[in-house]
């Protein structure tokens, strides 16, 4: 789209006029003038003095920016942990290490039995482990804040070490 400003020959000498239509008043109403960045729709015309005949001046108008686009759609689904592998379901090592994943992106926090949970990734290592049963569940949050509501675990027993005869 474009625009104009026209100026003709007014009644009297050296005399010029402008005439402003809506939605401007006055030149000043054109926020972006200088620099071509005029809204679409308006109307200018002028009359120049001076038995000059008509002289024409040219104000380009941009088009307004495309309306942005709709945004993503929000991700609701929450992400799935799956632990691939970890210690025999009977062991005498008194440590032990864990695989696990889920979706791209997504950030875990892991638990041994009753401690708090921490922030953690793939391999999770624990040690000095006591005798008895352990649990290790783990937890996947993806980017959008979607905690898993099913977190993975692993159950294992450290046994007592039999002393060779």
């Amino acid at each position: 789209m474009s625009g104009g400003l026209a100026a003709d020959a007014g009644q009297l000498a050296g005399e010029n006029r402008l005439g402003f239509a809506a939605p401007v008043a006055a030149l000043g109403d054109l926020a972006g003038i200088a620099t071509g960045a005029v809204p679409q729709a308006w109307t200018l015309q002028g009359r120049g003095g001076g038995g000059t005949g008509y002289r024409v001046y040219a104000v380009c108008v941009t088009t307004p920016p495309a309306p942005p686009p709709p945004p993503a759609p929000v991700d609701t689904t929450p992400p799935d942990t799956t632990i691939a592998s970890g210690p025999a379901r009977k062991t005498t090592k008194n440590k032990a290490s864990f695989t696990f994943t889920s979706e791209p992106g997504a950030t875990f926090t892991c638990r041994l039995d009753t401690k708090a949970p921490v922030a953690c990734t793939s391999p999770f290592k624990v040690k000095r482990l006591k005798k008895g049963k352990h649990t290790v569940t783990v937890t996947a949050r993806d980017a959008a804040g979607n905690a898993d509501p099913t977190p993975a675990t692993w159950t294992w027993k450290v046994k007592r070490r039999r002393m060779p005869k």
